[in-house]
């Protein structure tokens, strides 16, 4: 994404809005994250710097490109003050995530929730309408934004995530390794690919996890009860070691929230399973299970539940089964998804 928004301008500044960023004085980096957790002191912090910080460069750019809530909020305040104009690209709704995150922990009461909620909801919404263009990954996301934020639909494009072109495929195994590669958060459902450890039962095939998170601590001391001695934990790992692991596995499991955050989003693990030739189980969430489902790569379960991710890894044990849905996944990336192919829609959005 960095090299193809390269490609429209001279400059491209990138910057990182975490909370502990901003403590250490808030230097660049190409990455973002989610500022957790949420409040109306934490979030205007954030966004004073960043608008500081826009204001500070010593050329006005044409064109902002904010990527999450909280940097579209700050585009918005930048473009008030100045007359810049900015496109909003979402990869998933915040709002959703904060209410998701609370209620699976419990931790808060409704009343207490209900400000920062509501909080946060106004400043996506905001965030949307203001915009120029708004980028988003589902046509699930891109209904949410036109019904709940009023944004029209023709300021809407849609661009999935994608996947790349792979020198390599992975190999079958009749005792396959199943991969987990992802963020440890409740909207992940981390936690049911563990718990196939207690129903996998094909000798000599093993459960690979490797991701990190806010939920990695629950993730240890889950491990810890269970002992399972059929599935490694790695931790992190490059993003090269990663698609080396993947390329070493048989089957790749995406387990899912059935919520608003996950029907509007595109996971970027399954692209990239399907990249590597792994066949992918999933749960029937969201626009990308359904392609999973109308593209036949892999098998898609009525739920995210360990026991049918298991039954349906089975199936994948068989030659035959593996090698079609192996196929599929692999060509569905290579004749729909490229990067380069998902990404044409944005000659449009800034030409």
């Amino acid at each position: 994404m960095l090299a193809r928004l390269r490609s429209y301008g001279e400059v491209l500044e990138v910057y990182h809005n975490s909370k502990l960023d901003l403590l250490r004085g808030f230097r660049v980096r190409p990455v973002s994250r989610t500022l957790w957790p949420p409040s109306a002191v934490g979030v205007d912090l954030m966004i004073r710097a960043i608008v500081a910080q826009l204001n500070a460069l010593e050329r006005r750019p044409d064109l902002v490109h904010a990527e999450t809530s909280p940097m579209g909020y700050a585009a918005l305040s930048y473009s008030r003050e100045s007359g810049v104009p900015y496109i909003l690209d979402l990869h998933g709704i915040w709002s959703a995530e904060h209410l998701g995150r609370v209620e699976a922990t419990s931790k808060t009461t409704n009343q207490d929730r209900v400000p920062a909620l509501r909080f946060l909801e106004r400043l996506e919404r905001d965030a949307a309408r203001h915009a120029n263009r708004l980028i988003v990954v589902s046509e699930t996301m891109k209904s949410h934004a036109v019904v709940n934020w009023g944004v029209p639909a023709s300021k809407v494009r849609v661009i999935p995530n994608g996947g790349f072109q792979s020198p390599r495929r992975a190999r079958f195994s009749a005792t396959p390794r199943l991969v987990y590669g992802g963020i440890l958060a409740y909207w992940e459902k981390w936690h049911d690919f563990v718990e196939m450890s207690r129903y996998w039962d094909v000798a000599g095939s093993e459960l690979l996890m490797l991701g990190g998170g806010p939920d990695i601590r629950i993730l240890r001391r889950r491990l810890k009860v269970l002992r399972p001695r059929n599935l490694r934990y790695l931790g992190m790992r490059s993003r090269d070691e990663t698609l080396e692991l993947f390329l070493g596995s048989q089957i790749g499991v995406a387990p899912s929230s059935d919520d608003l955050t996950r029907r509007v989003a595109w996971p970027i693990k399954v692209m990239e399973y399907m990249s590597s030739g792994l066949p992918v189980i999933v749960p029937m969430v969201g626009d990308w299970g359904r392609m999973v489902k109308e593209h036949d790569a892999g098998v898609v379960t009525a739920h995210s539940d360990p026991r049918e991710f298991c039954e349906a890894a089975k199936t994948l044990c068989e030659v035959d089964e593996w090698t079609r849905a192996s196929k599929n996944a692999f060509d569905t990336i290579q004749s729909d998804f490229l990067w380069e192919h998902v990404l044409e829609p944005l000659d449009d959005v800034y030409l």
